[in-house]
């Protein structure tokens, strides 16, 4: 059976005002052109679209999962991956609610996306982050959101040492993921790779 026409693989569904998306976004959406995101059908109303996600087989990230800080590190990292994979076929993280609750992990541990456009018409909020600098905004509201729903300090030191460097220096995808690598390695050095909590 031909899965874009079976709706038991599109239970997920998210209105969406038309003016929050271009069309060439919905395109490559609707494509399936970035491997990385998840697939989606996009149903038209009169003002709306209706967006219809598949989540056969993949698994909703879920903080329980997560055992040590090399696993939150690898977790960061892979979905910046997810993300530069995004902007790379122009899906901007800016465009997108990037949140935790958007991620989920396919059979190979790999993260998939799950595109919900941010809220507001197109040219308010791009003219809003441009007059507020804010060119790291997806970003950011990520790690403060998965820092709210962490349950241990440590993983909390960790996200905001990502997330003042962030801040700081403003970094473009590519060096964020470089940084993240860098202090899962440190992780992975001082033995967190083999910590399990109870």
């Amino acid at each position: 059976m031909d899965r874009i026409n079976n709706e038991k693989f599109y239970k997920d569904k998210k209105m969406v005002e038309k003016n929050h998306i271009f069309d060439f976004e919905k395109e490559i959406l609707v494509l399936g052109v970035c491997e990385n995101f998840i697939e989606v059908r996009i149903v038209e109303y009169e003002d709306k679209y209706n967006f219809q996600y598949n989540l056969d087989k993949l698994m909703n990230f879920q903080m329980e999962i997560i055992r040590n800080p090399y696993q939150l590190l690898d977790y960061i990292e892979k979905t910046f991956l997810a993300v530069k994979k995004g902007k790379e076929n122009l899906l901007d993280e800016n465009r997108y609610i990037l949140t935790p609750e958007n991620t989920f992990f396919d059979r190979d541990k790999n993260i998939k996306i799950r595109y919900v456009p941010i809220e507001g018409e197109i040219g308010e909020q791009e003219s809003f982050k441009v007059k507020n600098n804010l060119i790291s905004d997806g970003k950011l509201k990520f790690l403060k959101r998965l820092k709210e729903l962490c349950d241990e300090e440590i993983y909390g030191e960790y996200i905001d040492r990502i997330i003042e460097t962030l801040t700081l220096k403003n970094l473009e995808i590519v060096s964020l993921i470089n940084f993240v690598g860098e202090l899962k390695r440190d992780a992975y050095l001082c033995g967190w790779n083999n910590y399990s909590r109870s």
